[in-house]
Protein backbone atom coordinates (compact mmCIF):
# COMPACT_ATOMS: atom_id res chain seq x y z
CA UNK A 1 0.00 0.00 0.00
CA UNK A 2 1.49 3.36 -0.98
CA UNK A 3 2.21 5.95 1.70
CA UNK A 4 0.07 9.07 2.09
CA UNK A 5 2.98 11.12 0.69
CA UNK A 6 3.18 8.86 -2.36
CA UNK A 7 -0.55 9.29 -2.95
CA UNK A 8 -0.27 13.08 -2.64
CA UNK A 9 2.60 13.26 -5.18
CA UNK A 10 0.87 10.81 -7.53
CA UNK A 11 -2.34 12.85 -7.46
CA UNK A 12 -0.31 16.03 -8.07
CA UNK A 13 1.10 14.48 -11.25
CA UNK A 14 -2.38 13.54 -12.43
CA UNK A 15 -3.69 17.07 -11.75
CA UNK A 16 -0.48 18.82 -12.89
CA UNK A 17 -0.21 20.54 -9.52
CA UNK A 18 2.81 21.90 -7.71
CA UNK A 19 3.95 20.36 -4.44
CA UNK A 20 5.39 22.34 -1.54
CA UNK A 21 7.29 20.34 1.08
CA UNK A 22 10.33 20.09 3.31
CA UNK A 23 13.10 17.73 2.18
CA UNK A 24 16.47 17.35 3.89
CA UNK A 25 15.56 20.33 6.10
CA UNK A 26 14.94 22.65 3.15
CA UNK A 27 11.73 24.21 1.86
CA UNK A 28 11.10 22.94 -1.71
CA UNK A 29 8.65 24.04 -4.40
CA UNK A 30 8.44 21.57 -7.23
CA UNK A 31 6.47 19.84 -9.94
CA UNK A 32 6.60 16.04 -9.73
CA UNK A 33 7.04 14.22 -13.05
CA UNK A 34 7.83 10.54 -12.48
CA UNK A 35 6.83 8.46 -9.46
CA UNK A 36 7.49 4.87 -8.50
CA UNK A 37 10.24 2.95 -6.75
CA UNK A 38 14.03 3.01 -6.92
CA UNK A 39 16.20 -0.09 -7.34
CA UNK A 40 15.95 -0.70 -3.57
CA UNK A 41 12.16 -0.65 -3.66
CA UNK A 42 11.86 2.74 -1.90
CA UNK A 43 9.15 5.18 -2.98
CA UNK A 44 10.75 7.99 -5.01
CA UNK A 45 9.73 10.86 -7.24
CA UNK A 46 11.64 12.73 -9.93
CA UNK A 47 10.59 16.37 -9.71
CA UNK A 48 11.54 19.72 -11.18
CA UNK A 49 12.40 22.05 -8.31
CA UNK A 50 11.73 25.59 -9.50
CA UNK A 51 11.83 27.52 -6.20
CA UNK A 52 12.56 27.22 -2.50
CA UNK A 53 15.84 26.35 -0.82
CA UNK A 54 18.64 24.31 -2.34
CA UNK A 55 22.28 23.49 -1.83
CA UNK A 56 22.82 24.19 -5.54
CA UNK A 57 21.46 26.31 -8.36
CA UNK A 58 17.75 26.40 -9.12
CA UNK A 59 15.82 25.35 -11.04
CA UNK A 60 16.94 21.72 -11.36
CA UNK A 61 15.80 18.10 -11.33
CA UNK A 62 15.53 16.44 -7.92
CA UNK A 63 15.18 12.81 -6.94
CA UNK A 64 13.31 12.65 -3.63
CA UNK A 65 12.92 9.60 -1.40
CA UNK A 66 9.36 10.06 -0.24
CA UNK A 67 10.08 8.65 3.23
CA UNK A 68 12.18 11.79 3.82
CA UNK A 69 9.53 14.29 2.67
CA UNK A 70 7.77 16.30 5.39
CA UNK A 71 4.76 18.64 5.41
CA UNK A 72 3.88 18.03 1.75
CA UNK A 73 0.88 19.73 0.22
CA UNK A 74 -0.32 20.14 -3.34
CA UNK A 75 -1.29 23.52 -4.73
CA UNK A 76 -2.43 25.02 -7.98
CA UNK A 77 0.06 27.04 -9.95
CA UNK A 78 2.03 27.09 -13.17
CA UNK A 79 3.14 23.61 -14.23
CA UNK A 80 6.91 23.58 -14.72
CA UNK A 81 8.13 20.96 -17.17
CA UNK A 82 11.82 21.46 -16.59
CA UNK A 83 14.62 22.27 -18.93
CA UNK A 84 16.25 20.04 -21.42
CA UNK A 85 18.53 17.43 -20.05
CA UNK A 86 20.26 14.68 -21.93
CA UNK A 87 21.23 12.29 -19.16
CA UNK A 88 19.32 9.15 -18.34
CA UNK A 89 17.07 9.46 -15.34
CA UNK A 90 18.17 6.91 -12.76
CA UNK A 91 15.89 8.05 -9.96
CA UNK A 92 12.86 5.86 -10.65
CA UNK A 93 13.60 2.36 -11.85
CA UNK A 94 10.06 0.98 -11.41
CA UNK A 95 7.84 3.66 -12.87
CA UNK A 96 4.22 3.81 -11.77
CA UNK A 97 3.23 7.11 -13.37
CA UNK A 98 4.92 9.70 -15.58
CA UNK A 99 3.72 13.20 -16.42
CA UNK A 100 3.14 14.30 -19.96
CA UNK A 101 6.42 16.14 -20.35
CA UNK A 102 8.40 15.20 -23.43
CA UNK A 103 10.25 11.92 -23.36
CA UNK A 104 12.84 10.94 -25.90
CA UNK A 105 14.70 7.84 -26.84
CA UNK A 106 18.20 8.31 -28.14
CA UNK A 107 17.64 12.08 -28.22
CA UNK A 108 14.70 11.86 -30.66
CA UNK A 109 11.19 12.90 -29.71
CA UNK A 110 8.67 10.08 -29.66
CA UNK A 111 5.99 10.03 -32.31
CA UNK A 112 2.54 8.55 -31.57
CA UNK A 113 3.25 5.27 -33.39
CA UNK A 114 6.51 4.70 -31.48
CA UNK A 115 4.87 5.67 -28.20
CA UNK A 116 2.14 3.10 -28.77
CA UNK A 117 4.71 0.45 -29.66
CA UNK A 118 6.32 0.78 -26.21
CA UNK A 119 3.03 0.99 -24.36
CA UNK A 120 2.73 4.75 -23.92
CA UNK A 121 -0.85 5.75 -24.51
CA UNK A 122 -0.83 9.56 -24.35
CA UNK A 123 1.51 12.24 -25.59
CA UNK A 124 2.09 15.73 -24.27
CA UNK A 125 0.04 17.34 -27.00
CA UNK A 126 -2.99 15.56 -25.59
CA UNK A 127 -2.33 17.12 -22.14
CA UNK A 128 -2.94 13.83 -20.37
CA UNK A 129 -0.90 11.51 -18.23
CA UNK A 130 0.46 8.16 -19.30
CA UNK A 131 0.71 5.18 -17.03
CA UNK A 132 3.20 2.39 -17.70
CA UNK A 133 4.65 0.08 -15.07
CA UNK A 134 7.32 -1.26 -17.45
CA UNK A 135 8.61 2.11 -18.70
CA UNK A 136 11.83 1.61 -20.63
CA UNK A 137 14.73 2.70 -18.43
CA UNK A 138 16.88 4.17 -21.20
CA UNK A 139 14.32 6.86 -22.04
CA UNK A 140 15.83 10.30 -21.60
CA UNK A 141 14.26 13.55 -20.49
CA UNK A 142 14.70 16.44 -22.91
Amino acid sequence: MPSATYTLFRNAILAEQQVVCTYEGRHRELCPHIIGANKNGQEVVLAWQFAGQSSGKLPQWRCLRLANVRDARARDGRWHEGHSHKTEQRCVSQIDLASTFTCAIGGEALDPAHAASVGLTHLKAQKRVRQNRDFIKHFKLI
